[in-house]
C-alpha cells in the first residue's frame, strides 16, 4: 500500500467512526428523553430506525467537508491537532442543523454531536495511520 493509500484508508476510517459518534451522541439524547417518559418497545425500535436516518444523513452531509478537511489538514501537516478537529465538527453539525432546520433552537446538541464526531474522526485516522506506519517500518518498507 503506498502513502497516499493509507493516507486515504486512514481518513475514511476517520469520517466513518465520526459518523457512528455523532450518530450514538444524537441516539444517547433521545434515549435518555425517552427513559425519562418511559421507553417502550416500540418506542426503542423506532429510535433505532431514526438513528440509522440520522447517520444516512450525517454520512451524505459530511463526505465533502470532512474530505477537504482531512486534505486541509495533510496538507498543513496538522494531523496532530485534535481541537482543530473537535472545532471544525463543531462548526459542521452547528451549520448543518442551521442549514436544515434554522428555527431549531437545539443546535448547541447538533454541535455537541459534531464535536464528538470530530475527536473520534481525529482519533481513528491517527490511530489507523500509525498502525500502518508501525507495521510498514517492522516489515522494512517506507511509507
Amino acid at each position: 500500500m503506498t502513502d497516499r493509500e493509507t493516507e486515504i484508508s486512514a481518513d475514511v476510517k476517520g469520517w466513518f467512526a465520526g459518523c457512528a459518534a455523532a450518530t450514538a451522541v444524537l441516539f444517547l439524547y433521545g434515549l435518555v428523553a425517552a427513559l425519562a417518559k418511559g421507553l417502550t418497545f416500540p418506542l426503542l425500535f423506532a429510535g433505532l430506525f431514526v438513528a440509522a436516518v440520522h447517520f444516512a444523513f450525517i454520512a451524505m452531509f459530511t463526505a465533502v467537508p470532512a474530505g477537504l478537511l482531512m486534505w486541509g489538514v495533510r496538507k498543513a501537516r496538522l494531523e496532530l491537532v485534535a481541537p482543530l478537529f473537535v472545532a471544525c465538527g463543531a462548526a459542521l453539525g452547528w451549520s448543518g442543523n442551521y442549514l436544515f432546520s434554522p428555527f431549531d433552537r437545539d443546535r448547541m446538541l447538533y454541535a455537541a454531536a459534531g464535536a464528538a464526531a470530530g475527536l473520534a474522526a481525529w482519533y481513528c485516522s491517527r490511530r489507523s495511520l500509525a498502525k500502518t506506519t508501525e507495521r510498514a517500518a517492522s516489515e522494512g518498507g517506507t511509507t
